[in-house]
């Protein structure tokens, strides 16, 4: 029987939907867990379903800080407490009773992975998930993808990126990674991180005898006309643009420039196609990360530091 410590972080907003689950496949593990959620201010009953729960540790935060700052609310209490894994567990998220005590053993034979996640399935269980199923066909796991073929598969595999909806996190990759940036409120934060736990030294890791359920396919929200897809795209886009300078090791004003111009050139496009929306779009997103451009150089420079950057 496994004895490692493991605090699973669970950040919540209106998951009234699927908490219930979530929490309840975490108490059937075969590996016991501490748990604690973390609520981004929800507005359903998800609260009032997580105090149901003897045994979840709860903060309620006064605002929404967004899915980054909430993580690390939970993984610093991990390093303080002394735990030997972080589980980040998305709400929507469900495990099966093997799935994490799978993850931490693949995790103790191969301890140059810093985040090690299962195969993300949809939440039924009957196919792949959507995301995942994209993340794995990049170059980067090509060889998981021969092997399924060829059905012989390995216990573990490496890759560039997986979501961070199940991300067994070691304690000495925290110590040396941090934890999220809040640059990043809700896109593209995982994505930094991985950038930053590749450039410390350590791995990201897909172990294949572990399943995770996931139903993300389920969240997806119809727009019902250019300005509202506009206002929710607007802080993807952002992040996106921000994630590039970020992950570059080039000059910084270079990063920002090429950036700029970028967007220059869509304003453009958009302005010979008479597209006034995207035209505004394109002036908000380079006058944003002009206005920001401190505070990006200031989170690229932490990152690249070795230590509980964000914590």
């Amino acid at each position: 029987m496994l004895t490692k410590k493991i605090l699973t972080i669970i950040v919540t907003f209106n998951g009234e939907n699927w908490i219930n689950s979530c929490i309840k496949s975490l108490n059937n593990s075969k590996i016991k867990t501490d748990i604690i959620v973390i609520d981004n201010k929800s507005t359903d009953n998800t609260v009032s379903i997580v105090q149901k729960f003897n045994n979840v540790k709860f903060i309620d935060n006064p605002l929404n800080l967004g899915f980054g700052q909430g993580n690390n609310i939970g993984l610093k209490r991990a390093l303080n407490e002394k735990y030997d894994y972080a589980f980040l567990l998305n709400q929507d998220a469900k495990l099966d009773e093997e799935t994490l005590n799978v993850l931490v053993k693949r995790s103790l034979v191969n301890p140059e992975f810093g985040i090690i996640s299962a195969i993300h399935y949809n939440y039924e269980g009957k196919k792949l998930e959507e995301n995942f199923a994209n993340f794995i066909g990049r170059n980067s796991s090509q060889a998981l993808l021969n092997d399924l073929f060829q059905q012989k598969l390995k216990n573990i595999y490496e890759i560039d990126f997986v979501n961070a909806a199940c991300w067994l996190i070691s304690k000495e990759c925290i110590k040396r990674v941090g934890g999220f940036d809040p640059l990043f409120f809700h896109y593209v934060e995982d994505d930094d991180y991985c950038h930053r736990v590749k450039s410390h030294g350590f791995k990201i890791g897909i172990v294949t005898d572990a399943k995770v359920y996931h139903a993300v396919d389920n969240n997806k929200k119809q727009h019902k006309n250019n300005w509202a897809k506009i206002f929710s795209n607007k802080h993807r886009s952002y992040s996106y643009h921000v994630l590039n300078i970020k992950k570059s090791n080039g000059m910084f004003v270079k990063m920002v420039a090429d950036e700029i111009i970028t967007l220059i050139s869509s304003f453009f496009h958009d302005l010979i196609a008479r597209n006034i929306i995207g035209c505004l779009f394109r002036l908000y997103l380079a006058a944003k990360i002009l206005y920001t451009t401190p505070k990006i150089y200031s989170s690229r420079k932490q990152s690249q530091r070795v230590g509980t950057s964000f914590l």
